[in-house]
């Protein structure tokens, strides 16, 4: 009720206020005829038809109102009315203009995109954004590269000129694929080695030698191998020099003998002959023939070394044990019989025996020694019996001639830790090509009982 009475009460005023305008008008024109800025009716205004109703009066306007704002890119309209007749102006409010911010560019990488240097306005949408497409990779090919044993490897692959992108992977190293070798002792003459490791995928190995151990005479001869001293003169007359043994004599070596046919005599000083001594003939490169008689037991190690003139010798059955190098470079030997009684022969008894074309090894035989035949590059067959267990490392190295080799037994043998077939050991040439070819196992060969 309160605002209604108030709301009559405005517009009482506001009706009193335009009466008192309108006769404020009237007097202005009663009392200033000579004013030209004011039209009163009967007034001739130039320019204006004459209706002779017309009346004329000075505009008072009230505030602009804003019709149509202005934007960046159009016009806007301002009005106003005037405040006696309700007259209205109009008004051309200017286009703004953009306010330009300026951005910076960011150039496209490989797998983003990126966009031009751009602006945009402030106040609107505008914008000069152009996007950039990402690049793609530009490749570069990177070769692989084989792991060896303490190396690391690689896959072949790509990187990219522009940025940090790889395909890379890397090949863990494959560590060393081990192979045991036996030791071989040293002897008076011979050099020897430890027990040491090779890898079957490179030149890794652990091998380390030993100087032969030289000669230890006493009384006349070496404590060790028999050798006689040099320096001690042989007896007068004696074709051999001997050495008594406890239960008989060994030939330690040479005397007065020149002859190039040897028969070693079987009784001395009325006890027997048991053994041939190491190095006992070593390099007498004259002697061709030798006769060893029956009740030696045992053919010493380097017994025979170097003697490159010896062409036949006859062992006897009743000969347990040929030492290791006894047959060493007698390139002279194109055969040898080893008799049925001999059940072990030491590493490298008949290394580089060049002239050797056949061996038949005797079934007592439980171990093929260490290069044993090493070297026999006329070696062209050998029979293998089944008393084998154990064939050492390069046994057969150098064989080049090699062309057949029986197994007896071919089941269960494993070289260097690769099982063979039986059936590839049962061919004789496919044998020989496993022991002594291109791609020979030279390590270790074992026989099992599966």
């Amino acid at each position: 009720m309160k605002k209604r009475k108030f709301f009559v009460l405005a517009l009482s005023a506001l009706m009193a206020a335009c009466v008192v305008g309108l006769a404020a008008c009237d007097n202005d024109a009663e009392g200033s005829d000579d004013d030209p800025s004011i039209v009163t009716p009967g007034d001739d205004v130039p320019g204006t038809p004459d209706d002779g109703n017309q009346e004329q009066h000075e505009h008072t306007y009230g505030e602009w109102v804003i019709e149509q704002e202005a934007t960046c890119t159009n016009v806007g309209t301002r009005v106003r009315t005037c405040l006696t007749c309700m007259d209205e102006q109009t008004e051309t409010i200017p286009a703004l203009g953009h306010d330009i911010v300026e951005h910076a560019g960011q150039a496209a990488t490989c797998t983003q995109p990126g966009w031009e240097a751009y602006e945009t306005c402030s106040r609107c949408n505008y914008t000069t954004y152009a996007a950039l497409s990402a690049l793609g990779h530009d490749t570069v090919y990177h070769a692989g590269q084989a792991a060896t044993c303490t190396q690391a490897g690689w896959e072949a692959y790509e990187t990219c000129s522009r940025c940090d992108y790889t395909t890379y992977t890397a090949i863990p190293e494959a560590g060393h694929r081990f192979v045991p070798h036996a030791g071989q002792d040293p002897t008076c003459t011979q050099s020897g080695w430890a027990a040491y490791e090779t890898c079957e995928n490179c030149d890794y190995t652990t091998y380390q030698a030993l100087s032969s151990l030289g000669h230890h005479y006493v009384n006349g001869a070496c404590d060790r191998c028999g050798a006689s001293d040099p320096s001690v003169p042989p007896e007068p007359d004696e074709q051999l020099v001997y050495r008594f043994n406890g239960s008989g004599y060994t030939v330690t070596g040479i005397g007065t003998m020149s002859d190039a046919v040897l028969t070693i005599p079987s009784t001395y000083n009325g006890h027997p002959v048991t053994e041939i001594g190491g190095s006992a003939f070593e390099w007498i490169t004259w002697l061709s023939d030798v006769t060893i008689p029956e009740g030696v037991t045992n053919i010493g190690g380097g017994a025979f070394n170097g003697c490159t003139g010896l062409k036949s010798i006859d062992i006897p059955e009743g000969v347990t044990s040929i030492g290791g190098f006894a047959f060493y470079g007698c390139t002279g030997l194109t055969s040898i019989d080893i008799p049925d009684s001999v059940t072990e022969i030491g590493a490298g008894a008949f290394l580089s025996c060049t002239g050797l074309t056949k061996v038949v090894i005797p079934d007592g035989v439980t171990e093929i020694g260490s290069n044993m035949f090493a070297g026999c590059t006329g070696l062209e067959s050998i029979v293998i019996p089944d008393s084998v267990t154990v064939i050492d490392g390069f046994a057969f190295d150098g064989c080049t001639a090699l062309k057949s080799v029986v197994f007896e037994n071919p089941e269960g043998w494993v070289a260097e830790g690769n099982e063979v077939s039986s059936e590839d050991l049962s061919d004789p040439a496919v044998a020989a090509s496993l022991l002594a070819g291109e791609h020979a196992y030279y390590g270790k060969w074992e026989r099992y009982e599966w």
